[in-house]
């Protein structure tokens, strides 16, 4: 059974009322959205992933980026909204049956990684981006110390094929470059699966304008949740928060300390944002 990652800590700190409006704009399977109509609030959600959309059945839930926040929210017929979630991670169902090669683990996937299914999938990029661009985007994305080898890799694999890229073809080239055979080189794995998945999806060019969107619509007092589970998606929330005026509460919320965290929980970060004007 699916379970979303910090979701009684996550939902507590949007402290949630009776008949206020929230934005679940992370829908995935719904877990945050359940428990925050449980306790009294209006909820819509708001997923790229049309799978997850159709899937959900209790709330109105829009097919989006994130990024286009603003646009949805008027398109529902609300001004402004007391909270807003965030969680960054994709749903177990994504990442095991999604059949786009967002695991490594799942070696006959095509490299595709499109949670929209439009733009150029991941196996495009990795024939056609020039290397230079291949090398700082893998680097900046994973920061893995392999990533540089692993581009050139890739650039020196591409030249020799006509075939897209599958899973277990990418994990060639890891495991060739790092030598520490399949099982050891996991981490470098996850790190550039993860990467790559980002430049497809352009992640983070549609997180800025996500937060910063989000922040606008927040009515006084309302909050704003993110939860990460990446380094470099974490950094990028924190310098927002702490860039944004008019804020009577900017906080990382340490989870561990509170109690025993799940085995999907280990790598998430969870900030809070309260809004003062």
């Amino acid at each position: 059974m699916h379970r979303s990652v910090f979701l009684d800590e996550a939902v507590r700190a949007l402290n949630i009322m009776q008949g206020k409006k929230y934005v679940d704009a992370t829908y995935g399977q719904g877990g945050h959205s359940g428990l925050i109509a449980s306790l009294g609030g209006e909820v819509i959600g708001i997923d790229q992933d049309l799978n997850q959309v159709n899937k959900a059945k209790d709330f109105k839930v829009y097919n989006g980026n994130f990024s286009q926040i603003k646009a949805i929210v008027k398109k529902h017929g609300w001004g402004k909204i007391d909270g807003i979630i965030f969680d960054l991670g994709l749903s177990m169902d994504q990442i095991k049956y999604g059949g786009i090669g967002l695991s490594y683990r799942n070696d006959n996937e095509i490299l595709d990684m499109r949670l929209s299914h439009e733009g150029l999938t991941a196996s495009q990029i990795l024939n056609e981006l020039p290397e230079a661009d291949l090398i700082s985007q893998l680097s900046k994305y994973s920061e893995d110390i392999y990533s540089k080898k692993i581009a050139e890799e890739i650039v020196r694999k591409r030249q020799k094929r006509d075939t897209p890229w599958t899973v277990a073809d990418l994990q060639e080239v890891v495991d060739k470059v790092t030598g520490l055979g399949k099982d050891n080189s996991k981490k470098t794995l996850a790190r550039i699966f993860q990467a790559l998945r980002m430049i497809v999806n352009n992640e983070i060019s549609n997180l800025k304008v996500a937060l910063n969107d989000a922040f606008e619509l927040l009515e006084k007092d309302g909050v704003m949740v993110v939860i990460t589970f990446h380094s470099v998606e974490d950094r990028v929330v924190k310098q927002i928060f702490n860039s944004l005026k008019d804020v009577s509460k900017n906080e990382r919320i340490n989870v561990a300390k509170k109690r025993k965290l799940l085995s999907f929980e280990r790598s998430a970060t969870l900030r809070v944002l309260k809004k003062n004007v």
